[in-house]
Parts: C-alpha cells; structure tokens; sequence
C-alpha cells in the first residue's frame, strides 16, 4: 500500500499542475486536434514519470519517496526529476496552444504555483495528522488533499474567470517573464529541498515551511497578475500612440489634400465667371454647385478644427447626412493641436457611422462648441438604431475586438488630461456625447 501510494504521488503532482496551467489557458488559441494533442501529451508525461521512478528503484536500489526526507543523491536527483516534470507540462502546453514560447512560460510557471500553493496547504494541515494510526491517517490525508486542493483550485478558477493572459501580453515585459519562471523554479524546486529534504528538522520547522512555500505561491502568482495588468497598460499605451500616429498622418494628408482642393475650386469659380457669357445660366449655376461642395467655407477660429470640419462634412455629404455646426474654435487654443483633431475626430466619426445606416431623413448629426461661465462645453448628438451596450460608462463597438471601445477611451482619456468631464447619454433614440472642460483664463 504505501508503495503504491509513493509511486502514485508524482504522477498526482504532474495532474495537479496540468489542471492549474489547464486553467489559466482556458482562452488560449488551440491547436487542431486539441484534446489529442493536451491528453495524449499529458498521458506520454505521466507514463515517464512513473518509469523514471522505477528507473530509479533498479538503479539505486532505493525506492523514491515523494515529500519524505531524502540524503544528498535523493535531494539532488529530485530537484532534476521536478524540474524534468515541469519541463514536460511546458511541452504539453505548446504542443496543445497556438501561443508564444514566454507565454506558455507564464502559463506553466502560474499553474506550478497553483499547485505548489495547494501542495503545501495540504503538508501544512498533514502536520497535524502524522501521529494517527495507519487507517485513520490515510483517510485523513485523503480529505486533506480533497479539501485543500477544492479550495486552492476553486478560489483560482474564479480568479482566472474572464482574464485572457494571451492578449494581455506584452513584449516588453518578456525578460521579466523569462526571470519569473525561472524563480518558480529557484523557489518550488531547489530551495524547497534543502528544507523538505532535511531529515533532522524541528516540528517547529514542518509548520514553518508549508507557511513559507505558501507565501511565496501566493506572492508570485500576485506577481503574474501585476504582469498581465501592466500588460495591458503597456499594450494599450502602444495602441494609443499608433493611433496618434496615424491620426497626424491622416491630419497632414487631410491638410494637405484641402489646400489643394481650395486652390483649385478658386481657380473654377474664376473661370466659371468667364463661362457665363457662353453658357445658360442654369448650366452655370449646376457646374457652380458641383465645386462649392468641395470648397472649404468652414472657419471656426481653430485652423485643426477647419480642416477636421471640411474633411467630415466631404464625408457626410457623399453620404447625404447633414452635419450642423455652431462651433467657437477659440476656446479650444488651450488643447494640443493633434488631440483636438483626435478628440472631434473620433466623436464626429462614431456619429457618422451611426447614422450612416439610418434612413435619409434621420441622418444628421449636430456638433456645438461654446463657453459655459469658465467651461469649455463640447456637445455631439445624433440618431442611433440597435442597442448600445455600455462598459465603465463608455459605450462599446462591436466592430473590431481589437479596438473594442478604444475610441471612446482615447476621448476620454485627452478630456480628463485637461481635468474635464465625459458623460454619454442614449435617450428617445439620441445619443449625446457631452464635455466640459475648464477653459484658461489670462
């Protein structure tokens, strides 16, 4: 029986860590053939473990004991044997998922201390049943186990629900990854051996080191968690520089293009002039309209916004949407030239895309900027049809999963930078995107 049990208790372990590392890739990309290849892998990875041991038996002569005192072979062969197990779940994982190797580094390091930090609870609370008899204590380190792994094991699926450690990866925290795992090691392997190992330790130490082992579960996986928070800071950090980038190439392209277009509709009206003694008037007057729709007549006080506000009404025109404007540009001179096209460009094109679908006489969209007392008041309002789901406030899209609500988040962003408010509103049909911001005063 208890040969068994110390030939079964390796084996167990690798399961355990498979399950925590089954967890945190639970949103990973899978490969084909999934469960073949994470079953059949973890299946090679359990029939190794079992031979190594009995390798080692016809070796050495010496049964393998697993979590017992060992001498100085014993501890140096389990810290290559653990380190082995730990290397085949990594296999497992990249064998099964479609992911990076640092990923999958992460993965496996997370459900090591899942297990690590079940394993010792259970060796903390075994403490306290060594002295029963042989029946009473295989039955009680059989409910230990149930108990602690149940706890550890749930309290992670619920901590794990809904975090997808796959997108929330950034490159730039790749060494830091690559250290983490290999202090999972460090401290679930080798120093866990020069205690666990130790043969003429105290009581006072078998309480001691669970505790230990357990803190510094629970620390890394916090650690892992602080990551993949900070991961996704830094990722959307990057998207909002790209979108800064793009959105000053398609400024200066947009300028660009306007002052070209200008010139060349001054140039028509003056030869439209001088077709008007050889034309009928009625001719004239179509020729004359066709150019003025592309003649830029928008002057708000703010060279950004005029450009912005030509560009959209292009826009709105070629859709037949009508874009009403009350706007005092001044008021903007406080804000950075390239956040006030960010800002009115992001807010005028989710209305346009709104309304776009709508019918012809529903599409038009109504931009006012004024002063209120010391506040700069900025407020967009247009039709919508469907539901809009909101998060943090926000409404979301459904366009691009990738931008999910980003647009939003980058408004509010710039607005806040410059201690204003944005509230959102869907009412009746209409939605209003509402902002005040303090205006500087000299």
């Amino acid at each position: 029986m208890d040969t068994f049990l110390s030939l079964a208790m390796t084996p167990l372990m690798a399961v355990e860590i498979l399950a925590g590392e089954f967890m945190v890739a639970r949103y990973f990309d899978r490969r084909r053939y999934f469960h073949l290849r994470f079953f059949g892998s973890a299946a090679v990875c359990l029939f190794l473990t079992v031979w190594i041991e009995i390798l080692y038996y016809l070796i050495t002569g010496n049964q393998f004991n697993y979590g017992a005192p060992s001498d100085l072979a014993g501890m140096v062969f389990k810290i290559f044997y653990y380190i082995t197990i730990f290397g085949m779940t990594v296999f497992c994982v990249a064998f099964s998922y479609r992911q990076s190797f640092t990923v999958v580094l992460v993965c496996a390091s997370t459900g090591y201390a899942v297990q690590h930090l079940a394993s010792s609870a259970g060796m903390l609370f075994n403490v306290l049943t060594e002295n029963l008899p042989s029946p009473q204590l295989y039955v009680a380190q059989a409910a230990v186990w149930l108990v602690t792994r149940a706890a550890v094991y749930g309290a992670m699926y619920f901590l794990l629900r809904g975090r997808r450690f796959e997108e929330e990866y950034y490159p730039g925290n790749k060494r830091n990854k690559i250290v983490l795992c290999f202090l999972v090691i460090l401290v679930f392997i080798c120093l866990s051996r020069l205690s666990y190992d130790d043969p003429d330790r105290s009581q006072f130490a078998k309480v001691a080191e669970p505790c230990y082992a357990m803190f510094c579960s629970a620390l890394i996986i916090a650690v892992q968690f602080s990551m993949a928070k900070n991961d996704v800071a830094n990722r959307e950090l990057l998207d909002a520089k790209e979108l800064l980038h793009q959105e000053r190439e398609q400024y200066l392209m947009t300028k660009e293009n306007i002052e070209i277009i200008n010139e060349k509709c001054h140039d028509l009206k003056h030869q439209i002039a001088s077709l008007r003694e050889d034309k009928s008037e009625k001719y004239i007057s179509e020729v004359e309209n066709a150019v003025m729709i592309y003649d830029s007549t928008v002057k708000t006080g703010s060279a950004v916004l005029d450009i912005l506000l030509t560009e959209k009404k292009l826009q709105c025109e070629s859709r037949n949407i009508k874009l009403t404007t009350v706007v005092n540009g001044q008021l903007l001179g406080f804000m950075e030239e390239m956040e006030v096209y960010s800002l009115f460009g992001n807010a005028l094109s989710n209305a346009i895309e709104s309304v776009a679908s709508l019918p012809a006489e529903q599409r038009h969209i109504a931009l006012k900027v004024r002063r209120a007392g010391d506040m700069c008041s900025i407020h967009v309002e247009n039709p919508y049809a469907g539901t809009i789901t909101f998060s943090e406030d926000l409404p979301q899209t459904t366009k691009d999963k990738n931008w999910h609500g980003f647009g939003m988040r980058s408004m509010n962003r710039i607005v806040t930078s410059y201690g204003g408010v944005m509230t959102v509103t869907v009412r009746d049909g209409i939605f209003s995107l509402d902002i005040l911001m303090p205006v500087e005063t000299e």
